[in-house]
């Protein structure tokens, strides 16, 4: 992908991730969702635009150059952290894709250990998920004398309608 900046003599290359303006006298940072790549032939002024393997887990932010980007390998950037913004990759344990190149934190009662993932997944019974973003739960157990279904945020939960009995309403037989 070339462009001629004004008052050049010979095209200038673009980088990757970046596509040529139909002017052709810029080159643009690939937009958000999708990635920027050279063109094996000369179709579409040498260059590819296609959306992001968002279905697949991978995030595409501005300036992709690839469906399924990757970085240093697997080493993720942390998320929520400034560099997290124009971050392009897999998606990280405790996050999903959720398309546009958003990264979605899996919501309080909900976890994920996986990465390239496009769902959150309940809490398991037994376990509480107090925070967003999990993705691991090994030390969330629920206190002693209660019982946890499935989804539960707290410890403790007492709402027995909703989430848990205490083990003295299971022993209950009357």
């Amino acid at each position: 992908m070339y462009y001629c900046p004004e008052g050049s003599l010979y095209p200038t290359k673009c980088e990757k991730g970046y596509y040529v303006e139909d002017t052709q006298a810029t080159c643009t940072k690939c937009p958000i969702g999708k990635y920027c790549w050279p063109a094996p032939d000369n179709t579409d002024n040498g260059q590819k635009t296609d959306d992001c393997a968002h279905d697949e887990g991978y995030l595409c932010r501005s300036g992709a150059f690839s469906p399924r980007p990757l970085v240093d390998g697997l080493d993720f950037i942390q998320a929520g952290s400034i560099l997290f913004t124009t971050y392009n990759g897999p998606v990280k344990g405790g996050y999903i894709a959720s398309g546009a190149g958003i990264a979605t934190a899996c919501a309080i009662g909900t976890w994920q250990p996986s990465i390239l993932s496009i769902a959150c997944i309940d809490c398991y019974d037994g376990r509480y998920c107090p925070n967003t973003g999990m993705d691991d739960i090994d030390d969330y157990l629920c206190a002693a004398g209660f019982y946890c279904l499935k989804g539960v945020t707290v410890e403790e939960p007492t709402d027995a309608s909703v989430y848990s009995t205490g083990i003295d309403a299971l022993l209950d037989t009357t």
